[in-house]
């Protein structure tokens, strides 16, 4: 059974970068079924090098600007630290699998990670399920 759920985790590890900007974290992904009931699980990983400048800050976010509301069922990890009991479902998101986020899961601000810079500039970012589904809208890593 754990290899099924391999089938739907993506590995994605982008070149340096120094200068502010956009980071793709992920093109969304439809809403699956929990592999387990105990833990947590990681279905998308993604690693980037990007340091903040002066006065700078990052955002998770779903739009390239850094304002767009984001949908994570359950959570992200950001350099280790952990953001999750932010989404809400709309409706029973096990009836609507393979379908898009959106339309099990309400979306919420953008959430700002600047604490989370690490000096090295790399950024270490997870989206982590629990159980019964997983989901994630489009996600950017902003930095502005």
């Amino acid at each position: 059974m754990i290899s099924a759920f391999a089938t739907f985790c993506l590995f994605v590890t982008a070149q340096p970068a120094l200068a502010a900007g956009s980071y793709l974290i992920t093109d969304g992904v439809t809403i699956q079924r929990s592999i387990g009931t105990d833990g947590l699980r990681i279905f998308h990983r993604w690693t980037l090098q990007a340091h903040l400048g002066p006065g700078e800050r990052a955002f998770i976010s779903s739009d390239p600007a850094g304002t767009g509301p984001i949908i994570v069922d359950d959570g992200v990890l950001v350099n280790g630290h952990e953001y999750v009991g932010f989404t809400r479902t709309l409706n029973n998101p096990m009836r609507h699998l393979g379908e898009s986020a959106a339309v099990s899961f309400s979306a919420v601000e953008p959430i700002e990670v600047t604490r989370d810079a690490r000096q090295d500039g790399v950024w270490h970012i997870e989206l982590v399920d629990y159980v019964y589904t997983f989901a994630a809208g489009r996600l950017y890593l902003v930095i502005k």
